[in-house]
């Protein structure tokens, strides 16, 4: 094969490549400085996940809308969730061919809660992995023992979440998220509607495990530490 093929074909690989991810490049060059609406030097709860179901009784569905689709949020309960901030996934990949569950709930954030839920104990006994399936669309979460650890996955609490934002400020807050910071996500437990049919379930559990555990929140604040976003 002559170099001048070898250098088009090149060419046309990157040209490809680029158009593919140019939805992915705009998404992270639009990360601003989120404001901050207040601040608090109340301790952050480690208790268990708060979840009222009655509460959203006779809510109306919430319209969001993608850039290309429409959707509906049903409200399945009021829900809050905080403790220590152990992971995040953004890392969808070609978000302009995924399907609209990516476009809405652009981030995956990972909570642990309970006594132990701290650094020492997690980076002693656990490998911590999130990531896409790209084969089946699938979001997932690995909580893995160390080699050498005694510890089970069920000696910690912990949650990932679909996050969809109410606002931008709430998701520029989100995507600066540290490693161990505390934080908490106030807002609803949503069911996802498309044309008319539910394609995606919230868990409205923290017991359960695989494919449908995770919950989807529609976000309405957030807390960073001492930083409230709104």
């Amino acid at each position: 094969m002559q170099w001048t093929t070898c250098v088009t074909l090149l060419l046309m690989i990157a040209a490809a490549s680029l158009y593919l991810s140019w939805d992915d490049v705009q998404f992270y060059k639009s990360i601003k400085e989120p404001s901050v609406s207040e601040q608090s030097e109340a301790p952050i709860d480690y208790n268990a996940p708060y979840q009222d179901a009655l509460a959203v009784e006779g809510t109306n569905p919430i319209k969001i809308y993608d850039g290309k689709k429409e959707a509906l949020l049903i409200p399945r309960a009021v829900y809050e969730i905080s403790g220590l901030f152990i992971g995040k996934n953004t890392n969808f990949g070609m978000r302009k061919f995924n399907g609209i569950f990516d476009r809405i709930s652009p981030l995956d954030i990972a909570i642990a809660w309970g006594d132990n839920a701290n650094k020492q104990f997690i980076e002693k006994n656990y490998i911590i992995s999130m990531e896409k399936d790209f084969t089946d669309g699938g979001r997932f979460l690995y909580l893995d023992a160390k080699a050498g650890s005694n510890a089970s996955s069920y000696d910690l609490n912990y949650a990932n979440t679909h996050v969809i934002p109410a606002n931008t400020n709430i998701l520029n807050a989100l995507m600066g998220t540290e490693l161990y910071d505390e934080i908490d996500l106030t807002g609803l437990l949503v069911d996802v509607e498309i044309n008319g049919k539910i394609k995606y379930e919230t868990s409205l559990s923290r017991y359960d495990e695989g494919d449908g555990a995770c919950e989807i929140l529609y976000v309405t604040a957030v807390r960073i530490n001492n930083k409230i976003y709104k």
